[in-house]
């Protein structure tokens, strides 16, 4: 088994592609997990173009021309989220990139059991309101 790590040894970039229907809508990146400033790791949501979307605590309080380099393997991760996602009105796909390679993580359905204070009330209300259930 091999250990997953960036080419600085600390803990590789975490994608966490929420899913509705099927369709990749945000991506969540963790950034620091382990070496975060006052030892907290970071969190930005993206939208599907790329675009941070302010839709958290860390995304919104972001610095105006902030972004993350989008991985080299994003299409491919969306491609791979998508097929996993398909059969479910929602779940998040995560997922590692380490040296440039794509590492499934899990399948999500309720992340962190809806009780994450650091996405506002108004995302829950989005994400909820894009969550279509068949009769």
């Amino acid at each position: 088994m091999k250990m997953l790590t960036s080419n600085t040894w600390k803990a590789p970039k975490d994608y966490k592609v929420y899913c509705f229907g099927g369709i990749a809508k945000y991506v969540m990146v963790c950034i620091g997990r382990g070496h975060g400033t006052n030892g907290r790791a970071k969190y930005y949501f993206f939208d599907e173009n790329w675009k941070l979307a302010r839709i958290d605590r860390d995304s919104f309080e972001a610095p105006k021309n902030f972004s993350v380099e989008k991985p080299v393997v994003y299409d491919k991760m969306i491609q791979y989220a998508e097929k996993l996602a398909k059969p479910f009105p929602f779940v998040r796909v995560d997922f590692f990139v380490s040296e440039n390679k794509l590492y499934f993580g899990e399948l999500t359905f309720t992340p962190d059991r809806n009780l994450d204070t650091d996405i506002f009330p108004e995302t829950d209300k989005m994400f909820g309101d894009l969550i279509l259930l068949k009769r």
